[in-house]
């Protein structure tokens, strides 16, 4: 961000660039406890959120019942996990500015990047999560969910967005 308080073209560029990955995965948590039982704060700028195991699925393995991450990128059809350099060149091909400058501000000899350590990242979701939440605030207000679209039907958006739109009209 400028002195200004202005955001520059190249970070409205790069934000809007890095919608096109799945954040919805990422954890946000402001403290995290790693496998031996020890917690710290987490960071949530940009930096250091943009490697291929922060975007990463939580399962519970069958064998242990452990929770562990499943990354979504760089994974072939039967679900095996193909390595950094694929998921990174994954993650290029879905926000290649984004990625390009975060390239070029871990380099050291370019600072035109440098705006990823300073922005952080203080939501993730995808298009369910915010309806839902959109959904259940409103419920929330009114105190009525007669008229709303309810949480099944979000999965099949075009209906969902057919009763949002008799709601904002009144109907």
């Amino acid at each position: 961000m400028s002195n200004e308080g202005k955001i520059k073209h190249k970070e409205l560029l790069t934000f809007s660039n890095l919608t096109n990955l799945d954040w919805h995965f990422v954890n946000l948590e402001k403290t995290i406890t790693d496998t031996n039982g020890l917690s710290r704060t987490r960071s949530t700028k940009l930096n250091d959120l943009l490697t291929p195991k922060e975007f990463a699925k939580k399962y519970t393995d069958p064998k242990t019942g452990e929770e562990k991450p499943k990354p979504i990128y760089g994974v072939d059809d039967r679900g095996n996990y193909l390595g950094d350099e694929v998921a990174l060149a994954e993650m290029r091909q879905r926000a290649g500015i984004a990625m390009e400058y975060l390239e070029k501000w871990e380099d050291k000899k370019n600072e035109e990047g440098s705006f990823l350590g300073e922005w952080e990242v203080i939501y993730a979701a995808d298009n369910y999560k915010i309806v839902s939440e959109y959904l259940d605030s409103v419920h929330a207000i009114n105190g009525t969910e007669a008229d709303y679209p309810d949480r099944n039907d979000l999965k099949d958006n075009e209906k969902a967005i057919q009763k949002l739109q008799m709601v904002i009209k009144g109907i």
